[in-house]
Parts: structure tokens; C-alpha cells; sequence
């Protein structure tokens, strides 16, 4: 379901990395945010000994250290409305996005198995 979801999207890349250096794998997620790309699909994350891989990260035109545009998570769900599990893991990408952004994204989203994106 999530790579049908995502092969909906334009503008569309992933990071290289090898799923084992987290360094380069965020250093790889970074510079895809640095160049303003419209969505990241699986951008590695981590820093202060936490780490994680939202499913996307969609560019939203919101000022953050980037510029003129910031990023919020999103992730893809398999089922039909949000939930606690749902939003502690968005919470945890927004801090990761904190010190890239200077400060956590407003919202994070759920792609949910209906189709629909929900603010949480």
C-alpha cells in the first residue's frame, strides 16, 4: 500500500544510504532538504541518540532554517483514522527535524488506508 500511495506523488526522492550508517544516511536526507525537493520517501534521521525513518517528508512553505520552506513527516498507515501510536511516532520525527528546521514542525501527518492525509 505505502509505495502505491507514494508512486501517486510527483517529485519524489530517496535518499542513498545503506541502512546501516546513520550518519550518512541523515547527512543523505539533509541535502535532498537542502535543494528544497518536494517529498523524501524513507529520509534516514537521527541525532542525540535517537533515530528514525519517517515514511515521507513533504515540503511545506513554512520559514525554517532552510528558507522559505520547511518539511513536516508523514507517515503511511494501513489503517483508517489516526491513533496515540500514530502521533508519539510523528512526535518523535519532529524532533528530529528540530535542529535541521530550528524548530519541530507544527503538525505531522497519517496517510491512512482510505487515502486521506490527516493533520495530527
Amino acid at each position: 500500500m505505502e509505495r502505491r500511495f507514494v508512486s501517486t506523488l510527483k517529485g519524489v526522492e530517496t535518499p542513498a544510504w545503506d541502512g546501516k550508517d546513520w550518519a550518512a544516511g541523515t547527512a543523505a536526507t539533509r541535502a535532498l532538504m537542502g535543494k528544497g525537493t518536494s517529498w523524501i520517501y524513507q529520509g534516514p534521521l537521527a541525532g542525540d541518540g535517537i533515530r528514525g525513518v519517517p515514511d515521507l517528508l513533504q515540503r511545506v512553505e513554512s520559514p525554517s532554517n532552510l528558507g522559505d520552506y520547511g518539511y513536516v513527516p508523514v507517515d503511511v498507515k494501513s489503517h483508517q483514522d489516526a491513533n496515540a501510536k500514530d502521533l508519539f511516532q510523528l512526535l518523535v520525527y519532529a524532533k528530529l527535524l528540530e535542529p535541521i528546521l530550528g524548530e519541530e514542525p507544527a503538525v505531522g501527518r497519517v496517510w491512512t488506508s482510505s487515502g486521506r492525509m490527516e493533520d495530527v
